[in-house]
């Protein structure tokens, strides 16, 4: 998978190629008195004599045996980039004369799937490899530098092995990497699977450490630790809790922010791709660069309480069709794009804001927070700071749901089967129902009535029996997924995706006719599984949905799904 991380790197990469007078890529590569080929399996390496360096390898390259010496001259480096893009390389050799690997030397090689780093090599460069195929890595005595990044997106990788006579590294029984006395984490492998217990002797831990590990569900701290600490969740903050270092990027669902917190760190919840909402405390103040990079966050809600927002921080949150600003005078990064796309992403702020000053610059559409904010002006039960308040205000707005009184919402009171069937037929646009009533227990004057004749005679609904529909029994998660894929098949939207079910601990306890529902459902983000404290995610397909829950499914299949 390509990590977003590396975008700006792999450009400057690209950059210093293109710039370079002595060769160019691919087929019209050139030569200089100092930069010469040389033939391998499907094309060639360049090499700089004059610096002993391969600087450059045609991309159709499939193998690569590089010898000591080049036309009588010892090669001592891998330059940077030199591989970068070389996506048919599955082989290759490295001499005992080489000491260096340069910054990016094997970035995208995705066919390379095995690398021996000879016992010569003292220094490994950023980004030296991402190359989603490699395994494991073995890093020899001889090496005393390591850049940042090295092994980011290395997705398949399960171990960094440090050879135990180095003076400098380490690593740990799983496989992370460390410094020798093992005080500070630098990386996590990018294929490491389940939770992690950082060791009590860490007191520092590399911002970028758990970058590209998309099956890292928790990074969990003992309470003696004296510089970090974990919540339930298996979140990363400093030992105070005032600072949010990062989220595992397998995490899944909801998550809140707890009260106390100050800092959302940079890059907190990067590639956190199963993030499908995120609530914000009115303690965080600051929210650094890139922070979040969640592909399935819709609606975000900053506090008035943040006082700094830097760039790029939602930039890659490809669905996020809102954000609200609610500090008038936040600082916000105007240098870099911040809050997506502004095709679909719009901004809401008060009046001469600085949110509006930017929606302007960047050409975001732009909406006044104030008349138009049903569940804070209406429903005393619906705070601003919890995490369903965006999808209250959805499902309200978009007239699918009504209050449960004037003034309540009652957000975790238990949706009934009559509710949701009549929210969906408000979804429909309130159609007319046609045919005979079914069930004995649902009376012609509910407000349900309708809405139950005309899912029952589409097909959208079962009853309990043929007489029975139960319209006050609670729905339970598999249920609602059936009677949403049966209500998106009627209305004609695409309902191919399917997910496997097979990673959740409980899978075997979802009723047949729920498994394809559930499997389409998870697949297109709208149920989710719930992580539990142990770091295990469970689908809990008999668990009852709450009306909160329900107006985030709902909010997510009119956004994703409902087009």
């Amino acid at each position: 998978m390509k990590k977003r991380i590396l975008a700006i790197f792999l450009f400057f990469c690209m950059a210093a190629l293109l710039s370079m007078s002595t060769f160019a890529l691919g087929a019209d590569i050139g030569v200089s008195e100092t930069t010469i080929p040389y033939k391998v399996e499907g094309g060639s390496l360049y090499y700089c004599k004059e610096t002993g360096t391969i600087t450059g390898c045609d991309e159709a390259v499939t193998k690569a045996d590089i010898p000591a010496q080049i036309d009588g001259t010892t090669v001592t480096a891998i330059g940077d980039c030199a591989f970068l893009g070389c996506t048919s390389l599955s082989s290759i050799s490295i001499p005992s004369s080489v000491t260096s690997i340069g910054n990016g030397a094997f970035s995208d090689c995705v066919s390379l799937s095995a690398i021996q780093i000879p016992d010569s090599v003292t220094a490994i460069g950023r980004y030296a490899f991402e190359c989603t195929g490699l395994t494991e890595i073995n890093i020899p005595a001889s090496v005393t530098a390591i850049g940042h990044y090295a092994f980011c997106g290395c997705t398949a990788l399960t171990g960094i092995w440090v050879n135990e006579k180095n003076t400098r590294f380490s690593s740990d029984e799983k496989g992370l990497l460390f410094n020798k006395g093992k005080t500070k984490l630098l990386a996590c492998p990018g294929g490491y699977t389940g939770k992690y217990d950082v060791p009590n002797s860490v007191t520092d831990i590399f911002g970028g450490a758990f970058a590209c590990c998309p099956s890292l569900t928790g990074i969990f701290v003992d309470e003696a630790n004296s510089c970090y600490s974990s919540d339930e969740k298996g979140v990363l903050f400093s030992k105070d809790k005032t600072e949010l270092i990062g989220c595992p990027e397998g995490y899944t669902g909801t998550y809140a922010i707890p009260d106390g917190t100050v800092a959302i760190c940079e890059a907190a919840f990067i590639e956190c791709e199963g993030l499908s909402g995120i609530t914000i405390p009115s303690t965080v103040v600051s929210i650094y660069d890139s922070a979040f990079t969640c592909t399935g966050l819709i609606c975000v809600d900053i506090p008035a309480s943040v006082e700094r927002i830097d760039g790029n921080v939602f930039t890659y949150c490809e669905k996020l069709t809102s954000v609200t600003v609610n500090n008038k005078d936040c600082d916000i990064d105007f240098y870099a794009q911040v809050f997506g796309d502004p095709e679909i992403t719009t901004i809401y702020g008060h009046a001469g804001s600085t949110a509006e000053a930017y929606a302007e610059k960047f050409g975001y559409q732009f909406k006044q927070i104030g008349a138009s904010d049903p569940a804070e002006k209406v429903f005393t039960d619906v705070d601003k700071d919890k995490w369903y308040y965006d999808a209250v205000n959805f499902v309200v707005k978009e007239g699918l749901f009504a209050g449960a009184t004037e003034t309540t919402f009652e957000p975790d009171s238990t949706m009934t089967r009559a509710m949701l069937v009549t929210v969906l037929w408000r979804l429909a646009d309130k159609p007319e129902a046609k045919g005979t009533a079914a069930f004995t227990d649902v009376p012609q004057d509910q407000y349900y009535a309708v809405p139950v004749l005309w899912a029952q005679t589409n097909g959208i609904v079962n009853g309990v029996s043929d007489t029975k529909f139960n319209p006050d029994g609670s729905i339970t998660r598999e249920q609602m997924a059936a009677i949403l894929f049966r209500y998106a098949q009627k209305m004609g939207y695409d309902t191919a995706k399917r997910a496997d079910l097979s990673a959740f601990p409980d899978a075997g306890k979802v009723s047949d006719y729920a498994k394809e529902a559930l499997a389409w459902a998870n697949a297109e983000g709208l149920v989710n599984g719930d992580q539990q404290t142990n770091g295990s995610v469970l689908l809990d397909p008999a668990g009852s949905a709450t009306r909160a829950q329900v107006a985030a499914i709902l909010m997510r299949f009119v956004e994703k799904t409902a087009k």
